[in-house]
């Protein structure tokens, strides 16, 4: 459990404060770029539709070897 905001002990940040002091005015920061998130996004798209046309085709052959009952995946369930 977290303790209370009035608990909490500031001087064990002083180390770290220290730190980023010493670091100084010489660190430059540059915004994140997506490209890297954007390239796993596109990868996913890529993965998700190829898996879709595996899924489809496995559908097709699940309803052909079951003829003539249907697929366990074509009955709908009512809500409750």
């Amino acid at each position: 459990m977290a303790r209370p905001v009035e608990s909490f002990r500031w001087d064990m940040l002083q180390p770290l404060i220290a730190a980023h002091e010493r670091m100084g005015t010489g660190v430059r920061w540059s915004p994140p770029t997506w490209t890297a998130t954007s390239k796993l996004i596109r990868s996913c798209e890529a993965m998700g539709q190829a898996e879709s046309g595996r899924l489809v085709e496995m559908y097709k052959n699940s309803k052909e070897r079951l003829s003539p009952l249907s697929d366990p995946i074509d009955v709908l369930f009512p809500s409750v």
